[in-house]
């Protein structure tokens, strides 16, 4: 059993019936989840030819809500399938309530930077 599972456990008391503890309960209130996220954007594939040429100079946006954090891969030029393999780390001050948002854009001549 991991320490989340401890903290959310039921106990049973003299009678037989269930209860949470009121120290677990406390506790359970207070779990915030820490830690780092390490998020590897590998590749894509079959993007839509929204250049002129028939091809696309993507990129990915990555995104922690809560945090605001915002980061980005590389612009790879001319293909329908890159392959960035780049990793970002984003340290995570509260897993639960935490949402990560990924985003493919691509950049044109015409324009700085469009979402697929």
């Amino acid at each position: 059993m991991d320490w989340i599972e401890r903290v959310m456990k039921y106990e049973a008391d003299d009678s037989g019936t269930l209860k949470i503890e009121k120290k677990n309960e406390q506790m359970r209130r207070e779990v915030i989840l820490r830690g780092v996220l390490s998020v590897t954007v590998v590749s894509a594939e079959g993007l839509p030819a929204l250049d002129f040429l028939g091809k696309s100079n993507p990129y990915v946006v990555i995104m922690m809500k809560k945090l605001g954090t915002k980061v980005k891969t590389r612009v790879l030029h001319d293909t329908l399938n890159p392959v960035w393999n780049q990793t970002f780390d984003f340290v995570v001050e509260d897993a639960l309530h935490e949402l990560l948002i990924l985003e493919v854009y691509v950049t044109t001549l015409l324009e700085r930077g469009s979402r697929i």
